[in-house]
């Protein structure tokens, strides 16, 4: 077994090591964890990588609901196109003869 694996050390990707380092050094000076007022700079470099990672993938998601309601208002309005056209029998489509 890998000796870094052995060693409970926590990696992303080795060479993407430095970039969340960095990350994790641009974080909020103090955060709430579990009711919990913490200031950044006490927790471990782990702590401070995982967190970094929270924060990002809760932009991910919130981006993502973003795009999904999108997605849901252009469904509406299409099936309200659909819908208004089909009781307007002016806005049909006529069919093409071969």
């Amino acid at each position: 077994m890998d000796s870094k694996a052995n060693d409970g050390s926590f990696h992303i990707n080795e060479l993407n090591e430095e970039s969340w380092l960095k990350t994790a050094g641009q974080l909020p000076k103090t955060i709430n964890i579990n009711g919990q007022e913490t200031e950044t700079a006490l927790l471990s470099d782990k702590k401070k990588k995982l967190l970094a990672i929270y924060i990002n993938d809760s932009n991910l998601v919130g981006q993502f609901k973003e795009l999904l309601a999108l997605a849901e208002l252009g469904l509406k309005s299409i099936e309200s196109e659909i819908s208004s056209s089909e009781s307007d029998p002016d806005k049909k489509p006529s069919k093409k003869k071969s």
